[in-house]
């Protein structure tokens, strides 16, 4: 009998409570809304990815009793860049100009790194409280991706990936697709 990554919990609960908890974080940080599901649920084996545009990956790490994998949530360059000027307090008509940009400055980097480390927390203080205190988040870091490809999870060798799309936002700017994927 197969035993799902996150024990008795299926997926879709697992992804409730990541978004959940990811509204709420980004919500302390700017004025954050998860508007709704923009496509079902879905299991794939495969990493998943966007075929348009320049895309940032903010990876985690999942440890459970059944073993550690990688997941991540994906979100558009210019939308991350959002995300980085918000936390950086920059005013809206500087965050509007940075959207043109190609990569973020190394302060964007950073503002995306902290925004990582703090859902990671969160992230990780949630599962081990809702599932077991043996379930372990970290955050790995932040990676690029091109259109077309997936971001690179280490170790990846097919095994199950739970997959949700979200349409939401940063106050008045334009919504966006956010990707999550987690081990299933």
């Amino acid at each position: 009998m197969e035993t799902a990554f996150f024990g008795k919990s299926d997926p879709t609960e697992v992804l409730d409570m990541l978004v959940d908890e990811t509204a709420g974080s980004l919500s302390l940080l700017s004025d954050f809304s998860v508007l709704g599901m923009t496509h079902d649920d879905e299991i794939v084996f495969d990493r998943p990815g966007e075929d348009e545009g320049i895309r940032v990956a903010i990876r985690f790490g999942f440890k459970t009793p059944r073993g550690a994998r990688v997941g991540f949530m994906q979100l558009p360059l210019a939308d991350a860049l959002v995300l980085g000027g918000e936390l950086l307090m920059m005013p809206t008509e500087s965050i509007r100009a940075s959207m043109e940009a190609q990569e973020p400055d190394e302060g964007q980097k950073e503002a995306m790194m902290e925004v990582g480390n703090l859902l990671g927390g969160a992230f990780d203080s949630l599962l081990g409280k809702r599932l077991s205190d043996e379930t372990l988040v970290r955050f790995l870091g932040c990676q690029g991706v091109a259109p077309g490809q997936a971001p690179w999870v280490p170790g990846y060798t097919g095994e199950k990936i739970a997959v949700r799309r979200h349409s939401v936002c940063f106050g008045d700017f334009a919504p966006f697709d956010l990707l999550i994927a987690i081990p299933a």
